[in-house]
């Protein structure tokens, strides 16, 4: 195992375009992640989580890669105007599968955050969209700092990047009922339901 203190270095980079499974800091929770493209590095977080493959992974993407994954509709593009990057989760409609790992994706949908942690961001512009889950193990607390990251699992992935410490709660994860023009909340986490009805309050 690496602890590599800078982030943006060429041969980090190469690593996880590679399918490197590393774990990092966002501003929410700290994360164990890989590309989404290659689906062996996929399947190893599933194994080292002990997570059941009926369960999906959220991604961590810049913009312009949430913008190539999918079409964000009038209430999407409200709501990631004001909460974007931050600790919203959206559930989105997949333009095209193309080399995406098919257990990211449910009903056509994939589930997309872009994280407020400006080094996260940088490394996602070489990397490309990454798997966005909690480091820890399926089930047990999240880890909002390095140090409450299980030794265990430190010791299963290949790299570990940064030290910063997040809110410590995850990320909301909601999607947009266009029929009923409402929010479905997947998961409560820091952002309020009420700030996601205000953001599409001047579009219902």
């Amino acid at each position: 195992m690496e602890k590599l203190e800078k982030w943006k270095q060429e041969q980090i980079v190469k690593k996880i375009r590679a399918g490197a499974v590393f774990i990092y800091p966002t501003d929410t929770v700290y994360g164990i992640g890989c590309t989404v493209y290659n689906s062996e590095a996929v399947d190893r977080i599933f194994k080292i989580k002990g997570r059941s493959e009926n369960k999906s992974f959220p991604i961590l993407a810049t913009a312009d890669q949430v913008r190539e994954l999918t079409d964000l509709g009038h209430a999407e593009q409200a709501a990631a105007r004001d909460h974007w990057p931050g600790n919203l989760t959206m559930v989105l409609k997949l333009k095209e599968q193309g080399e995406l790992d098919s257990r990211l994706i449910r009903d056509e949908q994939v589930a997309l955050r872009v994280p407020d942690l400006a080094p996260l961001l940088e490394l996602l512009e070489e990397t490309g969209p990454v798997v966005g889950t909690s480091a820890n193990f399926s089930g047990s607390p999240a880890a909002a700092g390095l140090e409450d990251v299980s030794a265990h699992l430190l010791s299963e992935v290949d790299l570990v990047l940064g030290e910063s410490r997040g809110l410590g709660k995850p990320s909301t994860v909601a999607g947009w009922n266009a029929s009923e023009k409402k929010w479905e909340i997947y998961r409560e986490g820091e952002l309020a339901e009420e700030q996601l009805v205000e953001s599409v309050e001047d579009i219902v």
